[in-house]
């Protein structure tokens, strides 16, 4: 699959043009923008990618999903790189509170996030973020802990941070995911392991998670067919969680823990998946 996390590329006149996806599998779709022109172009996947950029001449573009690259991800990648993560975390003996804290997340991730510990340069923020995340994350009744790690997942996909995608893998398998369900997980839409139930919920994580935002009435509709207001919460919870941690790792350049890494070269190198601007 042409894999357009949160990348750059140029348009036809020399424009930036920002793509990032609002649907996966068969019904493919990006929503693109033309950062300085603010121009949309809407790249239909099943019909090959004919993208129409609507610009002054209704210039054609063609991207071939399934056996050429119109451009190298790899090389686009590079062109955000940092040299080294924006701050450095403290070291988990650094004092008694992170090495609490360390302790914590020992037990629900098998490590502590290198985020956490930059976080700990201000300790209440730290806190309020731990706080938050065992809030979102507490199993009410049915958004279960694996079903919010793998909306997790597709939110940080659509945000671009590897960082978090490989996280939220990593934690979908350990918090009760089916592993038939981790594999095709891009497939959501059409593989039968899903219920509607759980393909509204992952439309609107993907349509929640784009910039613009693009929840519309027909997504909001059909989540309110399948779960109440407080289940809705929860999944937007979710969502909200992680745009704070798409945007914080990201923008950080917080270094990949290698059990992260680990399972998301398991779980996602078939889809492309890498470490991004968190490897050093």
């Amino acid at each position: 699959m042409f894999d357009v996390r949160g990348l750059f590329v140029k348009g036809n006149q020399g424009e930036n043009l920002k793509i990032s996806p609002t649907g996966l599998g068969s019904n493919f779709e990006i929503f693109a923008v033309f950062s300085c022109l603010c121009k949309k172009a809407y790249l239909d996947g099943t019909s090959k990618q004919n993208a129409y950029l609507d610009g002054t001449s209704k210039q054609n573009a063609y991207l071939d999903g399934t056996s050429k690259l119109a451009v190298d991800n790899y090389e686009l990648l590079k062109l955000y790189k940092m040299k080294k993560p924006l701050v450095s975390p403290l070291d988990r003996n650094a004092n008694k509170e992170t090495a609490e804290m360390a302790d914590f997340y020992q037990e629900t991730l098998g490590f502590t996030p290198n985020s956490l510990f930059t976080m700990m340069h201000r300790p209440r923020i730290a806190y309020a973020f731990m706080e938050m995340n065992k809030a979102v994350m507490e199993n009410k009744g049915r958004v279960t802990s694996g079903l919010k790690r793998l909306l997790a997942y597709l939110s940080s996909m659509t945000a671009g941070c590897r960082y978090c995608e490989a996280h939220a893998i990593r934690a979908a398998e350990r918090y009760g995911s089916e592993q038939d369900k981790i594999n095709n997980i891009w497939e959501y839409k059409t593989y039968p392991a899903f219920t509607d139930a759980e393909r509204v919920v992952f439309d609107f994580a993907i349509a929640a998670s784009t910039i613009p935002n693009a929840v519309t009435d027909e997504i909001a509709e059909n989540l309110r067919k399948h779960w109440d207001e407080g289940e809705i919460v929860e999944i937007l919870g979710v969502v909200a969680l992680f745009g704070y941690l798409n945007r914080w790792n990201d923008s950080m350049g917080t270094q990949l823990e290698e059990p992260a890494a680990e399972d998301g070269v398991k779980f996602l190198g078939v889809k492309g998946w890498n470490r991004g601007k968190h490897g050093y």
